[in-house]
């Protein structure tokens, strides 16, 4: 089966779900929204970004050029399935050309591509819904959002999750040793190591997170490292804030600006006592389910929507406000050891929800209906 992919060469998910299907006998042409470049197995074909390049159009008005050549290339693909990976809310605007495509389609919407728009984008973004053949989710909260504002897509939606390959990393590692794990990441001991979000985005709230904690007691400060992982995402501008917020809060503190794979990502996921996710909006957090894959204690913001994993068993901190952080925190430091305790629980749920061998099936589940809802 043949699956052209719009998604983002250097997002995390559509390139391991490239790699996945691969592995199971999909043929998939991974297309780059940014540049347009096609990522086939056998190489990088370029026909679409070189005349994206050519585009005389100012660069705020890049997209209309990237917009008319995705138009061309869906309609001149010949793969068996058309996979956009991110709901962008003017895909609307390719409506007609989902019309006249010979082969179905489908959206995985991320999170922030549904929660981070506004009204009047998201009626835009139904429409491009209902023009496409399926509609799936990593979770099944962000699911009945989407149906309840518009019912009339439930016959279409499905969960699909991504699976995370960290979590064998994370195996791989496990009897690496704390001090190791500080070389690698360049960190100083401490009685207790706390990761502070995952990347540089601003939607991690670091800077409420950072007001928030400054009011901790000093006796739990002095004891304490904050470890704000910033390798990707955000903006230099942000980070520096980021930093200059950080230098006057009386916190010890690191920020990781590196872009972490392998040994070095299941480090950062190993060595920490708590991580506090405090995100804007969310849909099912990777990286955080990696901290629970690893024993990590959990602090998750109250209103994001986790009640996936904490219905199959999930144990976390939830804090209703950023007010509610520094109890939620000094609650943490003082039951770490309850929480390790619980730790093998969490893993065994993670595994269950979100390893690739607990996932993959779905994806080919999706395919296999999508093929014989065409023939």
């Amino acid at each position: 089966m043949k699956i052209v992919l719009i998604g983002n060469h250097k997002g995390v998910f559509p390139t391991e779900i490239t790699r996945k299907l691969r592995e199971r006998g999909f043929e998939v042409s991974h297309v780059d929204f940014v540049t347009l470049a096609i990522e086939r197995e056998g190489g990088t074909e370029r026909t679409y970004a070189d005349a994206l390049q050519r585009s005389r159009l100012p660069a705020r008005l890049k997209s209309l050029s990237r917009l008319r050549l995705l138009r061309l290339l869906l309609l001149r693909a010949g793969e068996d399935i058309v996979h956009f990976h991110f709901a962008r809310w003017f895909y609307f605007l390719l409506v007609p050309t989902l019309q006249r495509l010979p082969r179905p389609s489908a959206v995985t919407v991320y999170g922030s591509d549904y929660y981070r728009i506004g009204p009047l984008r998201r009626r835009l973004q139904r429409r491009f819904f209902r023009s496409v053949n399926a509609v799936t989710f990593t979770n099944e909260a962000t699911l009945a959002a989407v149906i309840e504002a518009d019912p009339g897509l439930e016959a279409k939606c499905s969960v699909t999750r991504f699976g995370l390959t960290p979590l064998e990393a994370i195996d791989r590692y496990r009897g690496m040793s704390a001090e190791r794990m500080r070389d690698l990441l360049g960190l100083p001991t401490f009685p207790v190591t706390v990761c502070c979000g995952y990347n540089a985005n601003p939607g991690q709230q670091h800077l409420a997170m950072i007001d928030a904690l400054r009011r901790l007691p000093d006796a739990l400060k002095v004891k304490t490292l904050f470890v704000f992982p910033m390798g990707y995402g955000g903006t230099e501008g942000y980070v520096e804030e980021v930093k200059g917020a950080l230098r006057g809060s009386g916190l010890a503190y690191r920020v990781l600006e590196e872009f972490m794979q392998g040994e070095k990502i299941a480090a950062l996921r190993l060595l920490p006592d708590i991580m506090i996710n405090m995100l804007v909006t969310d849909q099912f957090s990777g990286s955080m389910q990696e901290h629970l894959y690893a024993g990590n204690c959990v602090i998750a913001g109250g209103w994001l929507p986790y009640e996936t994993l904490e219905s199959n068993g999930v144990r976390m901190l939830r804090p209703g406000t950023f007010e509610e952080l520094p109890e939620a925190l000094a609650t943490a430091v003082k039951t770490l050891q309850a929480c390790r305790e619980s730790a093998p629980g969490n893993e065994s749920a993670v595994a269950a929800l979100s390893s690739w061998s607990a996932t993959i099936g779905a994806w080919e589940a999706l395919y296999n209906r999508l093929a014989e809802a065409k023939a």
